[in-house]
């Protein structure tokens, strides 16, 4: 992913135009990715899902050595059924500009990172109306970077009713690939098994009521991916093209940029 981004303005980019369905060459140096609501279960099947060792975002593990993507081939193709809705929702990024505490609402603003293939002045749709509006286009990223934010901030709270019951604990990830030597990653934590089934029945029904008795069964079902998945054997056929540009959210793989 880019190292500097611009904040998108119709004074700057009003030629802009956006051209999704790209390689995902940008992604190829990019071991770990944010995990969001909508996607948890598309996550499991295909991903392993580790816990930060500091507060943060569930990860979906992308590879085991240093900046290498296992789930990208030489050519940028994707390596497996789903894409995450991070790595989708590129070139465009979202911030926070401001939240209003009493409303309980956050505005954000559109960052870009210009250097995209999927961003030109020659062809594809453009980003802005001859008069500076955002364009239809434009319209459906915005409402889409707003739908994986309130998708974030969802599984963040589901990350700290596991905490608040004391359910993560740190534990080195060890994967060994087909032909290779172990390779052990520390730095996460992983949900306690033990302690999950042994769990208080008021703190079972709090961790159904928030989601995070799904997250967290998702989570010990995505550690299979650690004995058979992309990063142990690594899949060398390429994912089914699916619909060139898609936005209707991240639930069943439809959040759609690139």
């Amino acid at each position: 992913m880019p190292n500097a981004l611009v904040p998108l303005s119709a004074e700057r980019h009003r030629s802009l135009r956006f051209q999704p369905s790209q390689p995902y060459h940008s992604a190829r140096t990019q071991m770990l990715c944010p995990v969001a609501f909508g996607e948890i279960r598309q996550i499991a099947r295909d991903y392993v899902i580790v816990f930060p060792k500091a507060e943060g975002a569930p990860q979906a593990l992308l590879g085991i050595e240093a900046g290498v993507n296992a789930y990208v081939d030489e050519d940028g193709r994707w390596l497996c059924r789903y894409v995450p809705a991070h790595i989708r929702r590129y070139p465009f990024f979202a911030a926070e500009a401001a939240r209003d505490e009493a409303a309980g609402t956050t505005s954000f603003i559109v960052l870009i990172d210009e250097a995209a293939p999927h961003l030109g002045t020659a062809q594809g749709e453009p980003l802005f109306t001859q008069e500076g509006k955002p364009a239809p286009i434009l319209e459906k990223v915005k409402q889409g970077l707003g739908s994986l934010q309130h998708d974030v901030r969802t599984v963040m709270r589901m990350v700290a009713e596991l905490d608040r019951c004391g359910l993560l604990v740190e534990r080195a990830i060890r994967v060994r690939p087909r032909g290779g030597a172990e390779t052990g990653l520390t730095g996460f934590r992983v949900v306690d098994a033990k302690k999950l089934s042994a769990i208080a029945p008021d703190d079972l029904a709090k961790l159904h009521q928030s989601g995070a008795l799904l997250l967290a069964y998702a989570h010990l079902v995505s550690l299979a991916n650690l004995e058979d998945g992309v990063l142990t054997r690594g899949l060398k056929k390429p994912r089914p093209e699916g619909p060139d540009f898609d936005l209707g959210g991240t639930e069943g793989g439809s959040f759609r940029f690139n």
